[in-house]
């Protein structure tokens, strides 16, 4: 009996001790099909845990050049104009003045005094051809005029258009044309008297006015949107009105050449159009403001443009290129002017800085 219990028992322990043993067994090893492509380890972490990555802005090389600042005016400086032979620059503004310093020094020459009453707000200047005299337009529908180089006060003309918007003499200097809010352009003896043409096709304020180098032509641009090309002879429109600006056309400038009009818009665009086909070339973008006022470089080579986002903007009229973007004033640039000899440019801002600046770095 004692031999039955004890071999029940070492049968017992026998069969636990090998079911034991069978659980603890290790599973046996996946067969690798080594016809299968090798597998890539994961190059890059899961999208969850990349670091955002900067975008890299290639930004405009900063290139000073300015050359100096002049402070004269209390308020805005609404207009400014090289004299023709490049020794003077004029200024007038808000603060119902118009100043004249050197264009080499920026040294305060005179204000031109105005026994006119009625003298407010400058809104216009032009020099002369000969650059002997120098006209302002202002808001108190009078037209001033002085001598140059005595600072004195020659005549007036007494227009009652609303404000005088813009101001330019013809080639010839005998006619001075006013641009105005009565949405009409005007002609006058630049000598002083009666209105000898007025124009009338714009349906809103004339903001700027020019005339093409040989004088048979002028453009304007006004708050209509609308550039128009006139005969000066006629007063009858060349083409149709260029209609490409949705707002206000501030400014309009001709090439030295007399090919090219140039527009500058409220659309924060400047338009080059071609003026024997009367097409568009092309459109230069560059600021992020209302444009205030253009101008080309005698040389034909440029074209500034200021804006209401404190730049003044060179650009290549052959390419549209952007030359140079001029950083430094701290308000609206209201009006832009090159030199004679297109090596400077000068700049008139809303808090009454005027800035000169080089066209391009000194070697």
């Amino acid at each position: 009996m004692r031999y039955i219990v004890l071999l029940l028992m070492l049968t017992t322990v026998f069969f636990f001790s090998s079911t034991t043993f069978a659980q603890e067994q290790p599973p046996e090893p996946e067969k690798i099909d080594e016809s299968a492509p090798p597998v890539d380890f994961i190059s890059e972490p899961p999208e969850e845990i990349l670091e955002p990555v900067e975008e890299i802005v290639e930004e405009e090389p900063a290139v000073d050049l300015l050359i100096q600042t002049v402070k004269g005016h209390e308020y805005a400086v609404n207009a400014i104009s090289f004299s023709p032979d490049g020794k003077l620059i004029a200024s007038g503004g808000i603060d119902k003045s118009v100043k004249l310093w050197t264009s080499r020094t920026g040294q305060f020459v005179c204000s031109l005094n105005n026994p006119v009453k009625e003298i407010q707000e400058v809104r216009s200047i032009a020099f002369s051809p000969d650059g002997r005299k120098l006209a302002a337009g202002t808001t108190g529908n009078v037209i001033s005029i002085w001598s140059v180089n005595d600072c004195v006060f020659d005549t007036s003309i007494q227009d009652n258009s609303d404000w005088n918007e813009a101001l330019a003499y013809s080639p010839d200097g005998n006619i001075l044309a006013s641009g105005n809010r009565d949405n009409t352009i005007k002609l006058w003896p630049a000598k002083g008297g009666d209105v000898l043409k007025t124009f009338v096709g714009h349906n809103a304020d004339i903001n700027s006015i020019a005339f093409s180098p040989n004088g048979k032509v002028m453009a304007s641009g006004a708050s209509d949107g609308k550039v128009v090309l006139w005969h000066v002879e006629t007063g009858k429109w060349i083409y149709r009105p260029f209609e490409d600006h949705p707002v206000s056309v501030n400014s309009v400038a001709f090439s030295p050449n007399g090919n090219v009009l140039a527009s500058g818009s409220k659309d924060k665009t400047v338009k080059l159009w071609d003026l024997e086909s009367g097409e568009l070339i092309r459109t230069l973008e560059g600021h992020d403001s209302w444009i205030h006022a253009i101008a080309f470089s005698p040389d034909g080579t440029m074209l500034a443009s200021c804006a209401a986002d404190k730049k003044v903007i060179l650009w290549s009229v052959e390419t549209g290129e952007l030359l140079y973007t001029l950083k430094g004033h701290n308000q609206s640039v209201l009006c832009v002017a090159f030199s004679p000899d297109s090596q400077m440019v000068v700049s008139g801002c809303k808090d009454g800085e005027i800035k000169l600046w080089a066209t391009k770095p000194i070697q």
